[in-house]
């Protein structure tokens, strides 16, 4: 990609990515058939059997996983009930590539996704209220308000969800395991569409987030995303404040 398209794959990044994970759930691939299924042998090391990770007497086999039970594991796994996370986005292309902050509250239903830019300057805020999703720029008095069911904040945050990894169908499911991310024990697949890309996710077992990302396309590192901190702890709604001064949680 040269650099005069720069922008606009930065623009459409995210969107190309969610639109990969959707056609993916009607398409095998190119040939139609379905892609061959690594299946792990035994558990990687670091993860040893025995190891609870959902707070039950369940623990850790490597026979648990395959293409067929991988989005049963992902929605079984405990999650937060509100949580602040800190993400690295990476976006790469033929002679460049760019990364960027971003972070996440999400507190009793409630999420506020904060865009930085490569400088690291806050430039876009996305809040998800209900049925309400606010979006502006930093710095911004003006806001744009309307229907959550027509937003993606993956598309406003770039950042995938352990939700994308669940809706996809077994048959473009082409490796799963578990597998560490430094060392947070993790879910991993590998997943395939008829674009011909590779989407690589790791799933942590103790948070149930999406941990890391990467979109591979034509053997090239196109996308990643890659967590930097998770607190559980209380989160603060004081950070849910519009450009008007209005706080979303006393509407």
């Amino acid at each position: 990609m040269n650099k005069g398209r720069i922008m606009l794959f930065a623009m459409l990044a995210a969107a190309t990515i969610v639109i990969a994970v959707l056609m993916s759930i009607f398409a095998t691939g190119a040939t139609g058939e379905r892609p061959e299924i690594v299946l792990p042998q035994e558990l990687p090391e670091g993860l040893q059997p025995g190891w609870s990770f959902d707070g039950s007497d369940r623990a850790l086999d490597a026979g648990d996983v395959s293409a067929e039970t991988l989005a049963a594991l992902v929605l079984s796994l405990e999650r937060p009930e509100e949580y602040y996370a800190t993400m690295k986005v990476g976006l790469y292309w033929d002679g460049g590539s760019s990364e960027t902050r971003r972070e996440v509250w999400s507190t009793g239903g409630y999420e506020l996704i904060r865009s930085y830019d490569e400088s690291g300057a806050p430039e876009r805020n996305c809040i998800v209220a209900g049925e309400d999703t606010y979006i502006w720029y930093e710095n911004e008095t003006q806001y744009y308000v309307g229907a959550t069911a027509a937003f993606s904040t993956d598309d406003e945050a770039q950042i995938p969800t352990y939700e994308d990894l669940a809706a996809v169908p077994p048959e473009s499911v082409t490796l799963c395991r578990y597998e560490a991310s430094g060392d947070i024990p993790c879910l991993y697949a590998e997943t395939v569409d008829d674009m011909g890309q590779t989407n690589r996710w790791w799933v942590s077992l103790s948070s149930g987030l999406l941990w890391k990302f990467e979109t591979w396309d034509g053997g090239e590192l196109a996308y990643s995303m890659q967590t930097l901190s998770l607190s559980t702890d209380a989160v603060d709604r004081g950070e849910f404040v519009l450009p008007d001064g209005n706080n979303v949680f006393a509407e």
